[in-house]
């Protein structure tokens, strides 16, 4: 069968003033961060071999991208770090390699006494091993460093315990400690937070991997004067927790910088407690500290291998290389269902009277309606709470609804007043008919009620905090009554809890049809001091297996449904679900956390694993309605206004914020192809000063995202090296020709100030003829079955087409009942466009 054997051809007609009136300028009073402009490096790579040099007192790595010396005497450390691309140190003083602490107390440096170096060589590489030995502390440590072509070297740490009782060992590995690359205010850094953080503002960042903060293991410092950075790595495939942290100091002494701590906190377990042990200069600090080893007497234990590296520009270099890494091992579940690659606009119905993200509520004349009041353009509805609500909740507290107080979580029944299953059932599968899913918010491992009949039954698989107490969520209860508390915690690690909660979910699936069940945070699990359960090494183990549990349930149901999380944890278990809602810069947070670490508009991790589908869940609408569009994810709409809002936004209306949503999701769906495509790559280079684009590609189209952050509109020519012969370039948002110059390869267009675009590199399908009365449309390739879609107004994601079968390969359309329309005309191959032309 030809490839385009099953096509679609859109006729989309529309007042040209209609959509570009209104949403062109939407922005222009909305500036959004700026990165800062990368200069070019002043030096480069030379041709030159490693090479490492054993002097008295120190060890000199060489290649043609850095040097480093590591000094023997009187402590362990590195002294310098020249990169030939700065042509500068990296470091402003010595660094230690790593901290120690054995049984929770520091080992001082000054105890570990090398005894011995040795040079080894390995085709290209060359690796240096110091042995070291602490009496005091009874660990002997080996250390390795090696070196070759490229510009990085790798390290490895191995440490064992000469005593005859069990050490607890935590490590601080890799440590970076005086980085500075030229002047400190230059100093902007990549932090491994969620989807990922960019600044240059003094701060103490923590985040721990596998914990809801979590992310890559990935830390970069770069300087865009210089036009260079340097970045440190962690590479281990395990998913074993470890908590990554970043101090950036501008000036000597004290100084007042921001902490993560008014932002978000991680679990006791994994905090970095230590600060006080960082210098007090300009720099930063980089590092990875360890989860708890149990080193038995005379056991080593072995650390995941660091790397470190230089490289010109900003910190792409570094995620190119982590990509390369991770693409090792990651291994994604399955290839993401086709139906659930076009979910962009998805709200959530959380409430029965409804809520700011799906105002309409879920019911209608006490019956759940959602198939009845769902809109063909909202591609998916998370319909949550959905189950029994008991009138009695045992603790005297009758009130007529609320979202938390009900017998789900916990059992998982369905509520008779509102039509039962049956109703909940016939209702979804309405709502697929009409073209929106609708999924469930299902069993996670999390708050049970505490009158249900799983905890009645299982009260031993309750989560117990140190003191041996169960631990109550008072959050899920609107009245926050810590003393009176409806829901009590499950121990994740308990596999008979595990499979309940699967079992559950699957059942859910079977039971009413849903396509998709949301896990909430799934992937963090939290620590259990439960005497009587068998807990794994770290909970990372128990959210992987339960995760995995899940999937195999959910899809064994129907293969077509997916699984949802919220916060992926790490990348690790990314492996086992099929979708994340993204909350790096959540509305909750300060505006200030968004103004200081939001610089480049890109969610770097989307682009790092484009295997798992993507969606930013509950954004603050003045920055993440365009960093949804622009980085091709789903926006979960959660309030669309904030009290918090800079006041230069608040002319936006509510009804043309959630228009807005509206017109970018049904582009990004038309696109799905693309945007759900490996071939992907964010801030790839363009031609006017801060003008930004990511890029996504198909083997037929080729699509570009662009943000425009100047204070005024910017014309003229933009991408370059795009090859355009047979192709021409559309502008998908607001449906206009794009201008491509051949002598040049170069595509100009205007966007205005703020504005984000997209621009579609398409191949010259369309053959269009006006003439006698008549618009002819044929296709140059053979469509069969093949249908011609007329809209005779805007382009807005809510109209229903007329349409008209193609006939033989062309559609023939009686132009008077369109005279005076600009006529935009789309193809689809697949639901998917493939071209699309302009008709004045």
């Amino acid at each position: 069968m030809d490839r385009l054997a099953k096509g679609l051809v859109v006729i989309i007609l529309c007042s040209f003033l209609c959509f570009n009136a209104f949403a062109k300028g939407l922005f222009k009073d909305i500036p959004a961060c700026l990165p800062p402009q990368m200069q070019a490096c002043k030096g480069a790579a030379e041709n030159k071999a490693p090479s490492i040099i054993n002097s008295e007192n120190k060890v000199t790595f060489e290649n043609g991208h850095f040097a480093f010396e590591i000094q023997k005497s009187p402590v362990l450390s590195f002294q310098k770090i020249f990169s030939r691309y700065t042509q500068g140190e990296c470091l402003n003083a010595s660094s230690r390699i790593f901290l120690i602490w054995a049984d929770d107390k520091l080992v001082d440096v000054n105890e570990f006494v090398i005894k011995n170096v040795t040079i080894s060589k390995n085709g290209d590489s060359k690796k240096a091993e110091f042995l070291l030995d602490s009496k005091n502390a009874g660990l002997e440590v080996v250390l390795t460093v090696q070196i070759d072509k490229t510009p990085q070297a790798r390290m490895e740490l191995a440490l064992k315990n000469e005593t005859q009782n069990k050490n607890t060992v935590r490590v601080l590995f890799p440590y970076f400690e005086n980085v500075l690359l030229g002047n400190a205010g230059d100093n902007y850094y990549y932090f491994p937070y969620k989807g990922g953080l960019t600044s240059n503002k003094p701060y103490e960042l923590s985040s721990s991997y596998t914990a809801h903060t979590g992310s890559i293991q990935l830390v970069s410092v770069f300087n865009p004067k210089l036009g260079a950075g340097f970045f440190t790595r962690v590479e281990d495939n395990t998913g074993r927790p470890k908590t990554f942290v970043l101090t950036k100091k501008d000036k000597n002494g004290d100084e007042e910088i921001g902490t993560y701590k008014k932002l978000y906190g991680v679990f006791e377990e994994v905090s970095f407690k230590h600060t006080e042990i960082f210098p007090q200069t300009m720099g930063s600090v980089l590092g990875c500290y360890s989860y708890i080893y149990d080193a038995q007497p005379n056991q080593s234990v072995k650390l995941p291998a660091a790397v470190f590296g230089v490289h010109s520009g900003n910190f792409m270099y570094a995620l190119e290389d982590y990509s390369k890494w991770m693409r090792t091992w990651f291994k994604h579940n399955r290839e993401t269902p086709e139906w659930y690659k076009k979910v962009f606009y998805y709200p959530v119905a959380h409430d029965i009277l409804g809520n700011t993200g799906w105002e309409k509520g879920f019911l209608k004349d006490g019956k759940i309606a959602i198939g009845e009041l769902a809109k063909p353009y909202e591609h998916a509805i998370q319909l949550a709470y959905w189950g029994e609500h008991p009138k009695d909740d045992h603790l005297g507290d009758v009130r007529e609804h609320s979202w938390y107080r009900y017998a789900n979580p916990g059992d998982y029944n369905y509520e008779d007043e509102w039509g039962g299953l049956d109703a909940l059932r016939e209702d979804i599968a309405k709502a697929k008919r009409n073209g929106t899913r609708v999924t469930l918010y299902g069993a996670t491992q999390y708050g049970t009620w505490l009158f249900s009949k799983v905890y009645q039954q299982h009260p031993d698989w309750a989560q117990l905090d140190k003191a041996g107490n169960e631990i109550h969520e008072y959050w899920w209860d609107l009245n926050d009554n810590k003393d009176r508390v409806r829901i009590v915690n499950m121990c994740g690690h308990v596999e008979e809890w595990q499979d309940w909660v699967a079992n559950t979910n699957k059942r859910l699936v079977e039971e009413t049809g849903t396509t998709g069940i949301y896990l909430d945070v799934m992937n963090q699990i939290p620590y259990c001091y439960n005497p009587k359960h068998k807990h794994d090494a770290h909970p990372a183990v128990a959210a992987e297996k339960i995760l995995k549990k899940n999937l195999a349930a959910v899809c064994s149901a129907n293969p077509e449904a997916v699984i949802e999380c919220e916060d992926f944890c790490s990348d690790h278990l990314l492996q086992w679900t099929d979708s994340c809602w993204m909350k790096t810069f959540y509305q909750d947070l300060p505006l200030e956390f968004e103004q200081t670490f939001n610089l480049y508009d890109v969610s770097f991790v989307r682009f790092l694993i484009p295997d798992v589908k993507w969606t930013d869940f509950g954004p603050r609408w003045i920055y993440g309605s365009r960093r949804a569009f622009f980085n091709g994810i789903g926006y979960n709409i959660s309030e669309v206004t904030n009290k918090s809002d800079p006041e230069e936004s608040k002319q936006v209306t509510k009804e043309q914020r959630l228009d807005y949503l509206i017109r970018t999701c049904q582009l990004l769906k038309e696109n799905a192809d693309a945007f759900a495509s490996m071939n992907c790559k964010p801030l790839v280079p363009t031609l006017p000063q801060y003008v930004y684009a990511n890029y996504f590609g198909t083997d037929t189209k080729k699509i570009y995202t662009i943000y425009n952050k100047n204070d005024s509109e910017i014309s003229g020519p933009v991408l370059s090296g795009q090859n355009g012969q047979n192709y021409h370039f559309v502008e998908l948002l607001y449906d206009e020709e794009v201008s491509y110059d051949s002598v040049s390869d170069s595509v100009s267009l205007s966007i205005s100030p703020w504005d984000v675009v997209c621009v579609a590199k398409l191949p010259k399908l369309l053959q269009i003829e006006n003439k006698d009365g008549k618009i002819e449309v044929k296709i140059k390739r053979n469509v069969k079955d093949g249908v011609v879609k007329v809209l005779d107004s805007d382009d807005d994601g809510k109209n229903i087409a007329d349409e008209y079968k193609l006939q033989k390969g062309k559609v023939v359309i009686d132009a008077g009942k369109y005279q005076n329309k600009r006529l935009i005309i789309k193809l689809f191959v697949n639901d998917y466009l493939t071209d699309e032309r302009i008709l004045n």
